[in-house]
């Protein structure tokens, strides 16, 4: 019974480690991921093979499925994980991801110039086209020393041919300094007495500034020194205010003269004859003057007839009364001309009234009070009814 039961127990773990296999395998082997595919066409494409990885931010997002061989480059077949989006401002670029030189196909931002006119997302099947080799790995790090190998050497070399001057220099200086002993000696006595009196000095410079009264002071000046600082700065800034004040004056007062410009320019041009209509002006103005003083003249001489009409009383009373006749005249005349005024107006309508038919149809002793044409308003008919009918 013991025995069913261990194999039981073997064969459950045989078949766990089968299903754990299997799953390991379509796992790792992108059995069960669901992919896309899209083309890669490069110059060259050392060291990938199929299973490399494609990585964008250092993130696997695929693998290289296969790897074909152009006349022109290479074309490797790309299987890209499902909800992995790759856009066209990605470059992909082929780098080596350790120092064994593994080779990883790589998608990395484009910089400014480098990027398309329109930005896609790579689509199912897109063929994509590398533009150059990738960031450097760690295996061109050995490539870069290779290459450093002949400059360091000579750096070397620089810095031996340096030590050899340091050391002629060195050798140099111990000479000078052998054959001039006493001179050296006077320097540095020299020296001793500087380092004295610069001590002497510093002494008295301690003795001012040790003033407990002049410590106050500096700490005074310096408290208020941010406030001198910001009256400067608001100093300057009503000066900056003021001197774009003055900018825009300036700037005014050129417009201005432009302007006076313009309209001194015609004057200038037309000078000559402004000149002559002024004097022609002041001419005729000097003329009338003249006549001005003559008729003022004529006017205070008592003898002449303005003289007279102004200082004759009794002149001056003739012509008023001439002037109340013509008035009364002329009131007198305004019913003559009224009656004449109606007189034509009727010989207009009915020139037939001077003929012998007016002279017969009009009462005698009426005259002119009474219609040309038609009986009188008062006259009646013979049944003693008013009559309007015209004969």
């Amino acid at each position: 019974m013991e025995d069913r039961i261990i194999q039981f127990r073997v064969g459950v773990v045989v078949l766990a480690a089968f299903l754990i296999a299997g799953t390991l395998v379509l796992w790792f082997g992108d059995g069960i991921r669901h992919t896309y595919t899209i083309y890669l066409k490069a110059q060259n494409a050392p060291g990938v093979a199929v299973d490399t990885p494609v990585r964008k931010h250092g993130v696997r997002i695929g693998r290289v499925s296969q790897v074909d061989l152009l006349d022109d480059g290479v074309l490797l077949t790309l299987n890209i994980d499902e909800g992995r989006v790759l856009r066209t401002s990605e470059l992909p670029r082929i780098a080596t991801a350790s120092l064994l030189g593994d080779a990883v196909v790589e998608f990395v931002p484009a910089d400014e110039k480098d990027l398309p006119a329109e930005v896609h997302v790579i689509k199912n099947g897109e063929t994509i086209v590398s533009t150059g080799a990738g960031p450097t790995g760690p295996s061109d790090v050995f490539q870069v020393v290779v290459d450093l190998q002949d400059k360091i050497e000579s750096a070397f070399e620089s810095v031996e041919l340096a030590g050899q001057k340091i050391a002629q220099l060195t050798d140099s200086f111990d000479s000078i300094v052998g054959k001039n002993d006493d001179q050296m000696k006077s320097l540095l006595a020299k020296s001793d007495l500087a380092l004295d009196q610069f001590g002497k000095a510093m002494a008295n410079v301690n003795d001012v500034i040790g003033d407990e009264q002049l410590k106050q002071k500096i700490r005074e000046t310096l408290v208020r020194l941010p406030v001198v600082v910001e009256e400067a700065r608001l100093t300057l800034t009503d000066a900056r205010t003021t001197l774009e004040g003055f900018a825009r004056v300036g700037q005014r007062a050129e417009r201005n003269l432009e302007n006076l410009e313009g309209l001194t320019r015609p004057l200038g041009e037309q000078g000559d004859e402004i000149v002559a209509t002024i004097q022609r002006s002041i001419g005729r103005v000097e003329e009338i003057m003249t006549h001005l003083v003559q008729f003022t003249q004529a006017l205070n001489n008592p003898d002449g007839s303005l003289g007279r009409l102004v200082h004759d009383p009794e002149l001056f009373e003739r012509i008023n009364m001439a002037a109340s006749n013509i008035e009364e005249v002329t009131r007198k005349l305004k019913p003559i001309m009224n009656d004449a005024r109606v007189l034509t107006d009727k010989l207009a309508r009915d020139p037939s009234q001077l003929g012998v038919r007016g002279a017969i149809s009009r009462p005698k002793g009426q005259g002119l009070k009474y219609p040309l044409i038609g009986r009188p308003p008062n006259l009646r008919s013979a049944s003693g009814l008013p009559s309007n009918k015209a004969h």
